[in-house]
């Protein structure tokens, strides 16, 4: 049997069928283009090692900011769902997904192993008030649950608004494990010729990460020792 990687279908290679984007990728692409505004003064105040070293820590805090908050995405193929985190991409195949659920983060479950992706999530607080509010099991979970909800909306008729800022009836993070569980039904049977999940990691993002701390650690070594 192939891996997901292999001889991957057209929808792989072009855009996903769906995408479900990080909760905070909004306030990420603010918090960047104020980092980037931020360089441009640090800059224009003065080019010398301890400026450099500046900008050096100005870059490294926009990378953790656009690993964490605006990387990490759902993307829904034909044949897998593809959970990109801060530093892997995970292709899982729909007929391995036996129960899909959001606590801190987004979890999908199969029999082998348990994926994680931190695009989907609650805080301590949401999660205990999810708790009280009651639960239901989900299509496949065989036990696994995500909380009720009432007529589509959340708990108390309430709405809320997705990543993008368009407003959605009910909980964002129970309206993407919902519409997971669903595909993973639907497309299960399209997913058959591939008997495991397939994590890599994306070298690109761990050598800039390395690259702009090395940077960050040698600049301010010459800028205080000069």
């Amino acid at each position: 049997m192939a891996a997901v990687t292999d001889h991957p279908p057209d929808g792989d290679r072009g855009r996903p069928l769906e995408r479900f984007p990080c909760t905070s990728r909004t306030a990420g692409v603010i918090t960047l283009a104020a980092l980037a505004v931020a360089v441009v003064l640090v800059l224009v105040d003065g080019v010398g090692l301890a400026h450099w070293a500046v900008v050096a820590a100005l870059v490294l805090f926009g990378l953790g900011v656009w690993l964490t908050m605006v990387r990490p995405t759902v993307h829904v193929h034909e044949d897998h769902v593809l959970v990109r985190n801060a530093l892997t991409d995970t292709a899982v195949p729909w007929h391995l997904v036996e129960g899909v659920e959001v606590r801190q983060v987004l979890v999908i479950r199969t029999d082998s192993q348990t994926v994680h992706g931190i695009a989907v999530g609650r805080t301590a607080r949401q999660q205990l008030r999810k708790r009280t509010q009651g639960t239901r099991p989900t299509p496949l979970s065989g036990g696994l649950s995500t909380p009720e909800s009432s007529g589509g909306r959340g708990p108390a008729g309430e709405s809320s608004r997705d990543p993008a800022g368009r407003e959605v009836r009910g909980d964002y993070a129970d309206l993407v494990a919902e519409r997971l569980d669903n595909l993973a039904a639907k497309y299960r049977g399209l997913s058959t010729r591939h008997d495991a999940l397939d994590k890599r990691w994306r070298w690109p993002e761990v050598i800039a990460v390395l690259g702009a701390m090395v940077a960050f650690a040698l600049l301010v070594l010459l800028a205080v020792f000069a």
